[in-house]
C-alpha cells in the first residue's frame, strides 16, 4: 500500500471506502468506536516514529478490515503542539513515549480489552501482539 500518513498536526481517522483520511475534532477513549480499535501517537520531531511511518500502512493494510484506525500528530508531545484536539488527545490517553500505539476493543460503548506498543516492532511481532493482547486478527488477503 502507498498510503502516505498527513505530515500535519491533528487527528485524522482512516476511512476504509475512499482510502483516505477525514479529521477529527477530537478523540477521547469514552468516544471510541466499538470494535476494535487502534489508535497512533507520533510526533513529527521523532526518529522512532519516522521508522513506524514507514510501516504503518501496512499495518492499515492488515487490520483496516476489522479495526477503526486513526492517526493522532503533534510537533513533540502535548508540550508543542500546536493543534487543540491532538494535545487533548496526547493528554487523555497519557503519551508520554513514542511510537505508541493504543488498540482497544470497545464492547457496548465501554473498553474490554487494552493494550499499549511502545517504539517500533516488525510486522509479525504487531500481528502476534494484537492477536494475544486484544483478539485482533489481520484481514485475510483474497487473491
Amino acid at each position: 500500500m502507498s498510503l502516505q500518513l498527513p505530515s500535519r498536526e491533528g487527528i485524522i481517522r482512516f476511512d476504509p471506502a475512499t482510502g483516505g483520511w477525514a479529521r477529527l475534532s477530537e478523540l477521547k477513549k469514552s468516544g471510541l468506536a466499538e470494535g476494535f480499535n487502534i489508535v497512533y501517537f507520533r510526533n513529527l520531531m521523532c526518529s522512532a516514529c519516522r521508522l513506524l511511518d514507514i510501516k504503518f500502512p501496512d499495518l492499515i493494510d492488515m487490520y483496516s478490515c476489522r479495526a477503526t484506525i486513526t492517526v493522532v500528530t503533534c510537533m513533540w508531545f502535548s508540550k508543542l503542539c500546536l493543534t487543540h484536539a491532538a494535545r487533548r488527545a496526547f493528554e487523555e490517553f497519557k503519551v508520554r513515549e513514542s511510537p505508541m500505539i493504543y488498540a482497544a476493543l470497545v464492547r457496548g460503548g465501554s473498553v474490554v480489552r487494552e493494550a499499549v506498543i511502545i517504539g517500533t516492532l516488525s510486522l509479525s511481532e504487531y500481528r502476534s501482539y494484537l492477536a494475544k493482547a486484544i483478539g485482533l486478527r489481520a484481514c485475510s488477503k483474497l487473491k
